[in-house]
């Protein structure tokens, strides 16, 4: 049954050292959650992921600790890199969003390497504010980028949405299923129309 949509203000801000834990907890719940539109072989294979430092690395406190306190002390060339918070309300935080400049890709080259909410406010809105603001804060990106498992079609039907189009499906060592490359070549003010 489809929630309501959120009427609380959504914001994207640096996340800070400070934020690590609430964020990791959150990145949890995320992962953890999808976990349920796994096929059965993968979920039952995957035990990794009940320990948190196992999992994969958005969950990772020991990995969102050293990204935040690497991106809060100034120390990546790339200062365009950032790890935001998402801020529901007044101080709420219900996810996260990580964007990374790549010139070594092209001018105007970004990708998203992690977007999550948490489950207990998916299906309101905040993903896609989430994405608006990413657009907004950075305008001149020419291409957006990402990847997602071949079985998350629901993270598939949101990022058409949020017109992103497959163009790429590929092998990782070490993964036993595929990634689907998305991408967003949309102009800007057409991206902030949807």
């Amino acid at each position: 049954m489809p929630r309501r949509e959120e009427t609380r203000p959504v914001r994207l801000e640096m996340a800070q050292p400070e934020d690590v834990g609430p964020l990791a907890v959150v990145a949890n719940l995320a992962f953890y959650d999808d976990r349920k539109w796994q096929p059965d072989w993968l979920r039952e294979g995957n035990l990794e992921q009940e320990d948190p430092d196992k999992g994969p690395p958005p969950t990772s406190y020991a990995w969102l600790q050293e990204v935040i306190e690497t991106l809060s002390q100034g120390e990546r060339k790339d200062s365009d890199t950032t790890y935001y918070k998402v801020i529901l309300g007044e101080d709420r935080i219900v996810g996260g969003l990580f964007t990374v400049v790549r010139p070594d890709l092209g001018e105007g080259e970004w990708r998203c390497e992690g977007v999550f909410v948490d489950p207990d406010y998916q299906n309101r809105g905040i993903g896609k504010e989430v994405l608006r603001q990413m657009f907004r804060k950075h305008p001149d990106a020419v291409r957006w980028a990402l990847d997602t498992p071949e079985w998350a079609t629901r993270n598939h039907a949101f990022y058409e949405k949020m017109g992103f189009r497959h163009y790429l499906t590929k092998e990782e060592p070490g993964l036993p299923f595929k990634l689907y490359d998305f991408e967003n070549t949309l102009l800007q003010e057409e991206r902030l129309q949807l």
